[in-house]
């Protein structure tokens, strides 16, 4: 009988061991899964190239106007590029402009130009930006001369 209950024993441990062998391996499946799940995410939000999502930043910032075109920038050798670059340009850059509005960084200039350039460019939209911006008195000036702009332009065509 003890026999009996010793195997018993045996068999209760490996299933244990089994089952927590299982539970550790489906952890492991699932989290790996997670990650893959979440860089495949990331990709799709910010890119592959943290100096493309740099480089959109600076040339938005700059005053770099893009003339209505698709991100046409020479350097650019793939989608995950480009899809930095636009998170550059339109996410990073909405987000240093807002705090360089609050923290008197841009001269009135410098204001007008982003807003020149933001209103000429089909892929700025005003409502999109933060209140902070939509509401700087040069940022709007520049805005509005660049909306009168392109409006002369259509009325031409």
């Amino acid at each position: 009988m003890k026999q009996n209950k010793t195997i018993y024993s045996e068999h209760m441990r490996l299933d244990k061991v089994a089952k927590n062998i299982s539970n550790y391996q489906t952890s492991n499946i699932l989290a790996e899964a997670k990650t893959v799940l979440k860089t495949k995410e990331n990709i799709k939000k910010y890119g592959t190239s943290p100096k493309k999502m740099e480089q959109g930043k600076n040339d938005r910032l700059a005053g770099l106007s893009l003339e209505g075109n698709k991100y046409d920038i020479e350097d650019i050798k793939n989608e995950g590029e480009l899809i930095s670059y636009e998170y550059g340009y339109k996410d990073q850059a909405n987000r240093m402009l807002m705090i360089g509005i609050l923290n008197k960084k841009y001269t009135s200039q410098s204001l007008m130009m982003i807003g020149y350039n933001d209103a000429r460019d089909e892929h700025i939209i005003f409502n999109d930006l933060p209140e902070t911006i939509r509401n700087c008195p040069e940022y709007l000036e520049g805005y509005r001369r660049g909306l009168e702009e392109e409006q002369a332009k259509e009325k031409h065509r």
